[in-house]
């Protein structure tokens, strides 16, 4: 009996950690996602803050405690 709810419990905190990942994409495809990450780039000079870079810029949480949630 305990196996099968084990077994029960992982499923669902897959199922859950998985509708979580798909959340978050459809988050970062969201307008407001897109125009959060357009100011901090504009903040940042279009610029890396940890290597100075200007290519391939990614837009990245401190933490992600506040995720979809700014």
């Amino acid at each position: 009996m305990k196996t099968k709810i084990s077994k029960r419990k992982k499923q669902l905190l897959n199922w859950k950690k998985n509708l979580q990942k798909k959340n978050y994409s459809l988050y970062l495809k969201s307008r407001y996602w897109k125009e959060v990450r357009e100011l901090v780039l504009k903040r940042d000079n279009y610029c890396c803050k940890k290597c100075s870079n200007k290519i391939n810029l990614q837009v990245h949480h401190k933490t992600y405690k506040h995720c979809c949630n700014e």
